[in-house]
């Protein structure tokens, strides 16, 4: 059962998802610093759990999830270069909810969160104690259709916040297997506007 109307009309929506991409904007505001750090990327997803996070400014890198394997690739001295496994289980969880919640899996929310409504958003608290350790809340505001997550606010247990505001949003891309591929991570490229 979900815990709220926004919850309710995101999930309908995406009912009808396979497949995302999105254009994103994301601003990190560390408490310890008086300035904010920048970037923006793309994500691709699907349904069956394969998700693409490509960071391609101020530096460029890509995490490929596939299943529970987690591949890790970065742009350095004009070539790409595989990185290693390290904390590939912390990765995949992340990107697994933020995965879920952006393909508007709203009732798998509710098994780790407390899911409620304020102001127009969304907002889901960890309950797990240990989750609690990492994430304070994530607060979502849908697109003004209520088709997608139009910005998501994660704030740490520091209170620092990671703003992701999803500048564009297709749903259903076709032939996008090359998303995802591993071995030729490189030649997926953005789609044109």
């Amino acid at each position: 059962m979900l815990a709220s109307g926004i919850a309710d009309k995101l999930s309908k929506s995406a009912e009808s998802f396979e497949t995302a991409y999105m254009e994103f904007e994301q601003v990190k505001e560390i408490s310890f610093m008086e300035s904010s750090v920048a970037s923006k990327g793309i994500i691709v997803c699907d349904k069956q759990g394969r998700v693409r996070w490509e960071v391609e400014s101020p530096f460029k890198s890509i995490l490929l999830r596939k299943g529970d394997k987690i591949f890790r690739f970065e742009f350095t001295l004009g070539k790409w270069i595989k990185l290693s496994d390290a904390n590939t289980e912390a990765f995949a969880k992340i990107i697994e909810q933020i995965r879920t919640l952006v393909l508007g899996n709203f009732s798998d929310a509710n098994k780790d969160y407390e899911v409620f409504e304020k102001s127009q958003k969304l907002i889901l608290v960890p309950k797990d104690e240990r989750a609690k350790k990492f994430i304070k809340s994530i607060e979502i505001t849908p697109s003004e259709d209520f088709t997608h997550p139009k910005k998501m606010v994660i704030t740490d247990a520091l209170s620092d916040t990671t703003t992701i505001t999803f500048v564009r949003f297709i749903p259903n891309v076709q032939n996008i297997e090359t998303a995802f591929d591993e071995e030729n991570y490189e030649k997926f490229s953005k789609i044109p506007h």
